[in-house]
């Protein structure tokens, strides 16, 4: 038998000149990064992005900027806290300044008869850009003491959509959006 060993590439890549190669690599390489990159985005949409936090829950959505993404949830955390407190200065901090004498008159009552343990647990980006950001929360929310006569409290976790809005370099909550409540 005679064999050639000098020369073991398929022969199909044989009979190829040395520039029909080149273009034919080329495109096997971009096809392959191509399809690489396809596969990841698909992914990414299941998978998703995971930012862990000191407030113990982590970050997830279509974050494009985990700075401005950690300052609203700070800001969330600041309010949730104060409903804790039943703390109106604290709260109306969190809030966007051109609600904020609107916001007092709703939460005044709420604060009269009601102290609450919130916590937030979860923190999903919807979408955000240089001034704007929409999340969906999920917001656990427990009864701890409720004055003699208010109406009865449901222990709940709420899923609430907030649209914060950054104004003279600080975020603010500019709206919620009550979008499903589960009592527990």
């Amino acid at each position: 038998m005679n064999y050639n060993q000098s020369n073991s590439s398929p022969k199909f890549i044989q009979i190829l000149n040395n520039k029909t190669k080149t273009v034919f690599f080329s495109f096997v390489i971009i096809f392959i990064i191509c399809l690489f990159g396809l596969i990841t985005g698909l992914l990414s949409d299941f998978v998703g992005t995971s930012i862990p936090t000191d407030y113990g829950v982590s970050i997830t959505g279509n974050v494009s900027d985990v700075v401005e993404a950690k300052s609203c949830l700070t800001v969330l955390v600041n309010n949730y806290q104060a409903v804790n407190q039943n703390n109106m200065e604290k709260y109306l901090l969190t809030i966007v300044p051109s609600k904020r004498q609107s916001t007092k008159i709703e939460i005044q009552t709420f604060f009269n008869n009601y102290k609450l343990n919130n916590s937030v647990e979860q923190f999903k980006i919807l979408w955000q850009n240089t001034n704007n950001l929409q999340v969906q929360a999920a917001q656990k929310s427990i009864l701890v003491t409720a004055k003699d006569g208010a109406s009865p409290y449901k222990n709940h976790i709420s899923q609430i959509n907030y649209d914060f809005v950054k104004t003279t370099n600080q975020w603010y909550i500019d709206s919620s959006v009550l979008v499903d409540n589960y009592f527990i």
